[in-house]
């Protein structure tokens, strides 16, 4: 028996037998994106990338969960931003100016042919992003 194996039969026993494949696979995944810390080295390598780009450079990523996805919106939102201080702050103190521009307003999300050739491809959110020239 795995471990894995124990870990679904104690969820069984918490929750019955109406769970299903599907809730399995999301409770593996917050396991793995926990254990890993995912979303704060994503967090950490955000930045570090596009401290790397030449000016104009791009950056394009894709996020295969909704956490993922929230991160990279909004910290690509922020470098896009002329002011990030405080709404309430009287002078602007912070950079003042966007580090870059949005290249997708909205996440790009598969075609309903591509998920049909590719079912992998429904979860995942292209985002892309443009350092200042």
């Amino acid at each position: 028996m795995h471990i894995s194996d124990d870990l679904v039969d104690a969820i069984r026993g918490t929750f019955g037998a109406r769970m299903g494949p599907g809730d399995f696979a999301r409770l593996f995944q917050a396991v793995r994106i926990a254990v890993n810390d995912e979303l704060r080295t994503l967090e950490k390598a955000l930045p570090l990338l596009r401290d790397k780009l030449k000016p104009g450079g791009k950056l394009a990523f894709i996020s295969y969960h909704s956490g993922e996805d929230r991160l990279v919106k909004h910290t690509m939102r922020e470098w896009s931003k002329d002011c990030i201080c405080p709404p309430k702050q009287l002078h602007c103190t912070c950079r003042g100016k966007a580090l870059g521009d949005l290249l997708t307003k909205r996440a790009i999300t598969a075609s309903v042919s591509e998920t049909a050739v590719n079912p992998r491809s429904r979860s995942a959110r292209l985002r892309a992003w443009q350092s200042a020239a």
